[in-house]
C-alpha cells in the first residue's frame, strides 16, 4: 500500500512537470535562425563587432561619413580614376572628389575659354564660352553670317530672294540709290512730313524736323 502511494505521488509529480513545460511560453526571436533580434549586438565571421540588422545579418558598425558612398568626409584625400595614374584631390560638399588644379574657365573640362581643343570626331576646334569644343571654320568677317564684309547675301523678304550687300555691321543691306538715310530712302535736307503732317527738312539723324 505504501508503495502504491508512493508511485502515485511520483505520477503527479510527472504530469505536473509535464504540465509546466508544455505551458512555459517559448521565447521568439526577429531572426529565429539565429536566436537573435534587431539592434542586438553581434560578432562576424571575421570576429568584428556589428548589429543585427532588419536583414537579419551582422553588420559591422562603421562612422558617420558626410559621404557615405566614398566613406569619406569633406575635405579627405581621394584618388580620382583617371587610368591608374593615381591623381589626388579633395572629397567636396558635392561628394566628389575634386582635383586641385588652377582656376579653369571651363573647370569640368580643365579648360580655358580660347583653348584649342579636339571633339569627339578628333576634328579641332576651340573651347566657346558655352565650354564646348567648336569646330574652327573660315575666318569670317560676319562669322554668324559666315560671310565677308561686302559679299553677296539674300534679304529674306518671303521668298523673293532680293539681292544684298554684307554690310559692316553684319548686316544684309540690299543694294538701293546712294541715300544719306537709307532707312527712310532720304538725303540730308530733303523736304519731309513728319507723323502728325507737319512739313519738314530731313536732319542730319535723319529725322523729320518742322
Amino acid at each position: 500500500m505504501k508503495n502504491n502511494k508512493i508511485i502515485y505521488l511520483i505520477f503527479l509529480i510527472a504530469i505536473c512537470l509535464t504540465v509546466f513545460v508544455s505551458c512555459e511560453e517559448e521565447e521568439t526571436f526577429d531572426c529565429p535562425e539565429i536566436e537573435a533580434n534587431i539592434g542586438d549586438p553581434c560578432v562576424n565571421p571575421n570576429g568584428e563587432e556589428g548589429t543585427i540588422s532588419e536583414d537579419c545579418e551582422c553588420i559591422v558598425n562603421v562612422p558617420d561619413f558626410d559621404c557615405p558612398d566614398l566613406e569619406a568626409n569633406f575635405g579627405d584625400e581621394c584618388f580620382v580614376d583617371d587610368g591608374g595614374n593615381g591623381t589626388v584631390g579633395i572629397v567636396s560638399k558635392d561628394c566628389e572628389c575634386v582635383v586641385d588644379g588652377p582656376d579653369f574657365d571651363c573647370p569640368e573640362i580643365e579648360a580655358n575659354i580660347g583653348d584649342p581643343c579636339e571633339n569627339p570626331n578628333g576634328v579641332e576646334g576651340t573651347i566657346s564660352e558655352d565650354c564646348e569644343c567648336i569646330v574652327d571654320g573660315p575666318g569670317f568677317d560676319c562669322p554668324d553670317l559666315e560671310a565677308n564684309f561686302g559679299d553677296e547675301c539674300f534679304v529674306d523678304d518671303g521668298g523673293n530672294g532680293t539681292v544684298g550687300i554684307v554690310s559692316e555691321d553684319c548686316e544684309c543691306v540690299v543694294d538701293g540709290p546712294g541715300f544719306d538715310c537709307p532707312e527712310i530712302e532720304a538725303n540730308i535736307g530733303d523736304p519731309c512730313e513728319n507723323p502728325n503732317g507737319d512739313e519738314g527738312t530731313i536732319s542730319e539723324d535723319c529725322v523729320c524736323l518742322s
